[in-house]
C-alpha cells in the first residue's frame, strides 16, 4: 500500500501534533494519543473522543499521522528531528493518562 498523504506531509503533522499536545489545552489529549498509538500501538490506544477533540488543522494532521504510520512504513521517531528522545519525554510526561487509553497487561 501507499502512503495517501504527501510524504513531506507526515513528518510535518507529527510538529503540528507535537506543538498541541505541550500546549495543555482541551485537544493536547487527543494529540498525544495520536502521537503514542501511532509510535507504540502494542501499548497506546487512539480514544475516539479525544480525537473528536481536537480541531480542523488539528484533526487532519491527526489523520496525516495516522496514514503515515499505517500506510507510510515509517515509525514516527524516525520522521521527526530528535524523535526518539521526543518521543519518550511524551511518554513520560503523559504516563499518567487513564488505563482507558492503554491496552490491558502493559
Amino acid at each position: 500500500m501507499t502512503m495517501h498523504v504527501p510524504q513531506w506531509e507526515y513528518p510535518e503533522a507529527i510538529e503540528k501534533l507535537f506543538e498541541l499536545a505541550n500546549d495543555d489545552t482541551g485537544g493536547s489529549c487527543g494529540a498525544v494519543l495520536v502521537l503514542l498509538a501511532a509510535y507504540n500501538p502494542k501499548v497506546w490506544r487512539i480514544d475516539f473522543s479525544a480525537m473528536l477533540s481536537l480541531d480542523g488543522e488539528y484533526f487532519t494532521a491527526a489523520m496525516a499521522v495516522l496514514d503515515g504510520r499505517s500506510f507510510g512504513g515509517t515509525e514516527p521517531h524516525k520522521a521527526i528531528t530528535n524523535g526518539p528522545e521526543r518521543f519518550r519525554r511524551l511518554w513520560l510526561d503523559w504516563e499518567h493518562l487513564p488505563e482507558c487509553t492503554r491496552k490491558s497487561g502493559q
